[in-house]
C-alpha cells in the first residue's frame, strides 16, 4: 500500500524543513546570553571603547562649556561697564558742546 519512494520523499521533505529549524534552536540555546565567541568579545570590547571615548569627549565638552560661560559672563560685565562709560562720555560731550556754543554766543 505504501510506496517506499513516497515515504522516503516525505521524510526528505520533512528533514529539509525541520533540519534548519532544529539547528537554529540548538544554536540559539547554546549561545543565548553569552559573549563567549571571539567575535562577540571583540564587539563588546569595541563598544566599551566607544563608550569610554564618548565619556571623555563629553567631559571635555562640559569643561569647555564651563570656560565659555565664564568668559561670556566676563565679557558681558565688561560690555556693561563700557556702556556706562560711553553714556558718561556722551553726557560730558553734550555739556562741552553747550559750553562751546555758549562761549561762541558770548563772543
Amino acid at each position: 500500500m505504501s510506496d517506499p519512494t513516497l515515504i522516503a520523499a516525505a521524510i526528505s521533505a520533512i528533514s529539509v524543513v525541520l533540519g534548519p529549524i532544529i539547528a537554529y534552536v540548538a544554536a540559539s540555546r547554546r549561545l543565548s546570553g553569552k559573549i563567549q565567541t571571539s567575535e562577540a568579545k571583540d564587539l563588546w570590547r569595541e563598544s566599551a571603547s566607544i563608550r569610554d571615548d564618548y565619556r571623555a569627549r563629553l567631559k571635555e565638552a562640559l569643561f569647555h562649556i564651563g570656560q565659555l560661560e565664564k568668559s561670556n559672563s566676563e565679557l558681558r560685565s565688561e560690555l556693561n561697564d563700557m556702556k556706562l562709560r560711553m553714556s558718561d562720555v556722551i553726557i560730558e560731550n553734550n555739556q562741552l558742546r553747550r559750553k562751546i556754543s555758549d562761549l561762541q554766543g558770548a563772543a
